[in-house]
């Protein structure tokens, strides 16, 4: 009786032995079977290009994180929807990511597109740099945002600002800003930010709302200078730039936050390899020089904690249109 107990105790080992092996062997575990293409949503040289780069360039230069290369392409256009509407085209198979920032919220909320953010896998939030706006440093009408907004007062729907685009995080700032300071200003949509910079110092425009990082070069160049940014407090990368609580009691609490995310379809096994490959080229020197370098703030948040931040960002900026009255709401 004792043996046939002690048999059966010791087939039950082996069975649970058994199929934990089994188990572990059958465990997804994502390989990527050719190169990984990360897509940027706007032109080539803006700020969304560097961002994708700046990982591409991490990874190469840090063999054995990534095994496979990234590489880097533009999908320009519609504020970010040409790039989203490219990604959800692709198969859920881990070989495209997308590079990402408010533009996905408002541009989905300007237009229905037919998705939003719940419709992408987050991998992880990388840093948060201001938007801004900018003036040519030779314009001898104002040089600072006092003389900006006495000048528009003076001469209403004379200025023209350039933005990303209609109904873009720039835009709506703008829209906020304007209204709480009581000026009439032209709004001018431009795809993509090159062609906005041209239009600036070529003086068919008088300023341009922007992100600091794509402004940074032409900032140091003397050729633009930055008067007012829109989030609540200073930031390191432009702190001697005003914000509006502090000049004018309120706030418009705009920034640019930079991520990447996966087509909405994607395992999670992906995701996790995602999370922890990213992780470690987020952390490489190479990387963290690039966001000194374009004035981005470093800020990591993993996927779980970007997801929870992109649907929340996308229900507050969802009452602003709603308020307004913008895009879809109108």
């Amino acid at each position: 009786m004792n043996l046939k107990f002690k048999e059966i105790v010791l087939v039950s080992i082996i069975a649970v032995i058994l199929m934990t092996t089994l188990m572990t062997g059958y465990a997804q575990v994502f390989e990527p079977t050719r190169f990984i293409t990360g897509i940027a949503w706007a032109a080539a040289g803006g700020g969304s290009d560097r961002f994708v780069r700046a990982i591409q360039i991490a990874n190469d230069r840090n063999e054995g994180i990534i095994d496979v290369p990234i590489a880097a392409i533009t999908r320009p256009g519609g504020g970010g929807a040409e790039g989203m509407r490219y990604l959800l085209q692709q198969p859920a198979d881990g070989h495209h990511f997308l590079g990402v920032t408010p533009s996905g919220v408002f541009t989905s909320l300007s237009v229905d597109l037919g998705w939003d953010f719940s419709n992408f896998r987050a991998v992880m939030q990388a840093g948060v740099e201001p938007l801004h706006l900018a003036i040519r440093t030779d314009d001898e009408r104002f040089s600072n945002i006092e003389e900006f907004v006495e000048y528009a007062k003076a001469n209403p729907g004379e200025l023209s600002i350039g933005t990303f685009g209609a109904g873009s995080q720039m835009d709506v700032a703008l829209l906020l800003f304007v209204r709480g300071v009581g000026i009439d200003v032209n709004s001018i949509p431009f795809d993509g930010t090159p062609r906005r910079q041209a239009a600036l110092l070529g003086k068919h425009i008088d300023a341009s709302v922007n992100n600091v990082a794509d402004d940074f070069e032409l900032m140091r160049g003397g050729e633009m200078v930055s008067i007012l940014h829109f989030s609540d407090t200073r930031m390191s990368s432009i702190p001697d730039v005003p914000t509006i609580p502090e000049l004018y009691g309120f706030s418009v609490g705009i920034d640019q936050w930079r991520g990447f995310v996966l087509h909405g379809d994607t395992p999670d096994y992906i995701v996790d390899w995602y999370e922890d490959k990213f992780k470690q080229l987020y952390d490489t020197t190479h990387f963290q020089d690039y966001l000194e370098a374009e004035g981005i703030e470093p800020l990591y948040r993993n996927a779980e904690e970007f997801q929870d931040y992109l649907l929340n960002y996308q229900e507050t900026i969802r009452s602003i249109y709603q308020e307004f009255k913008l895009g879809i709401y109108q």
